[in-house]
């Protein structure tokens, strides 16, 4: 005879009656399953994308990327605290070219983990990351940012940084951290070097 669902049995000779699972266990297995679904099914959606030809003026990304990858970059600097907005016109040329150099393991890590991003979106926020309005995107981030899910964690944390960087090498972002290379600017000219940071 078949356990019936939402049961377990122990082995023969302890005790016989069946234990129900908790509503813990329950909701535990129903997120593992959910997850592993979106991203089977992210990947398989994925493969597909493999085979089309990189967008206008793109080296790897397709179209489809950066649409995601701007998306994701606006809701990582929005242009908020002093900071300037994401400038994705120079920044996604920048990492198109980055990811036409790297290693194709992480070439291909990072294109995944774009698409995860978006498809996952659906079961969490009931809509693709694209689709979503800046404060719903500012929280899929968060959530990306907070997972307790190492490899999750990992593959964000290369996306994260390697937004980061092209951002980094914004120039209004560098004035912004007041940071810059070589001699002072004009409007620093008539600080010492102690007193900006050399």
């Amino acid at each position: 005879m078949l356990p019936i669902l939402g049961t377990r049995h122990v082995r023969s000779g302890e005790n016989e009656e069946p234990k129900k699972l908790t509503r813990r266990q329950l909701l535990i297995r129903a997120a593992v399953a959910s997850s592993a679904l979106t991203f089977a099914g992210a990947l398989v959606k994925f493969a597909s994308y493999l085979k089309t030809p990189p967008g206008p003026g793109r080296t790897v990304l397709t179209a489809r990327e950066e649409e995601i990858l701007t998306a994701v970059l606006l809701a990582m600097f929005p242009g908020a605290h002093g900071m300037p907005r994401a400038d994705v016109d120079a920044i996604v040329p920048k990492i198109d070219d980055h990811l036409a150099h790297s290693d194709p393991d992480a070439r291909l890590l990072t294109r995944t983990v774009l698409h995860v991003i978006e498809e996952q979106a659906i079961v969490f926020q009931g809509g693709r990351f694209t689709n979503l309005d800046p404060a719903k995107q500012a929280e899929v981030i968060r959530e990306w940012e907070l997972t307790s899910v190492y490899v999750k964690k990992l593959a964000f944390r290369s996306l994260k940084l390697l937004c980061g960087m092209m951002y980094a090498e914004q120039p209004e972002a560098r004035a912004a951290m007041g940071w810059y290379l070589g001699c002072a600017p004009s409007h620093l000219q008539h600080l010492g070097k102690a007193s900006v940071g050399v």
